[in-house]
């Protein structure tokens, strides 16, 4: 393995270990550098033997979605993410996906295998952390931005087991009319402002929703409805997160906070 890809499993233990840093998610609404806006893991829970796929969502300065490499380290449980412990990190589990085309998906061990590598399971399953690293400019030898996901591996019948939410659509109404992306898939309105609406497959009080611009002139909460008025014309970009909230229960009565995702994009041209 390339030195610098080593070295990349060092620094992300490091920030994974930084206190009181939550490397997921950035609070500040406004997208002005890159920056990670979170992390889909596809399905949320999975049992011993079954693949997960891993999903990066990061936004460029412009607003546009990076494109770029990513590298993936599959990390021991939640204390991993608290220590920063390197000796927690298999190389076998590193994977650097070229391309959003290329998706990282990582299979589960069997349970005798995965029981050896990360423990036994507890009776809702064990967590586990997922470290994503993506590089300014899609360059691997720039600067890189880290970010990190928790999931879960459990033997519960698939009924029971968490789901992330399912974000549907983000409907843009102006002067009362519902709007249709034109053939470059943007939005465009001669109002000065538009009403964004997130539709979810089944909403949730636990569901949050997250909402991101290119612009200062957003102060959204975290509801599924918003007004968005950039207070000027021009291009901008717009995302919404759609976070549930779960508590992994451990055998000692110990809760750890575990979000399921979704997300949109959408490009609004005020006139």
């Amino acid at each position: 393995m390339k030195p610098r890809i080593v070295s990349l499993l060092v620094l992300l233990a490091v920030a994974l270990a930084a206190p009181g840093c939550d490397l997921e998610f950035d609070p500040a609404s406004e997208i002005k550098t890159q920056r990670f806006l979170g992390i889909i893991a596809d399905p949320i829970e999975a049992a011993p033997g079954e693949p997960i796929t891993f999903r990066a969502i990061v936004a460029n300065g412009d607003g546009s979605l990076y494109e770029g490499p990513i590298a993936w380290a599959i990390i021991g449980g939640d204390a991993a993410r608290l220590t920063g412990d390197t000796e927690n990190v298999d190389i076998n589990d590193f994977y650097l996906q070229p391309s959003p085309d290329l998706p990282f998906e990582w299979m589960v061990p069997e349970i005798d295998e995965f029981e050896t590598a990360f423990g036994p399971l507890q009776s809702n399953g064990q967590i586990l952390t997922v470290g994503a690293t993506a590089f300014k400019n899609g360059d691997l030898e720039s600067e890189p931005v880290f970010a990190y996901k928790l999931f879960i591996v459990s033997e519960r019948a698939e009924d029971d087991r968490l789901r992330n939410p399912e974000l549907l659509d983000v409907e843009v109404k102006a002067a009362g009319n519902v709007l249709s992306p034109n053939e470059e898939g943007r939005f465009v309105t001669g109002a000065k402002e538009v009403k964004l609406t997130a539709q979810v497959d089944q909403k949730d009080a636990d569901q949050t929703f997250h909402w991101f611009a290119t612009t200062d002139k957003f102060e959204p909460d975290l509801e599924d409805e918003q007004t968005f008025d950039p207070d000027g014309t021009g291009r901008f970009s717009v995302y919404c997160v759609v976070r549930e909230s779960f508590f992994f229960v451990h055998d000692d009565g110990r809760r750890t906070r575990v979000t399921g995702q979704d997300f949109w994009r959408g490009d609004i041209r005020f006139q």
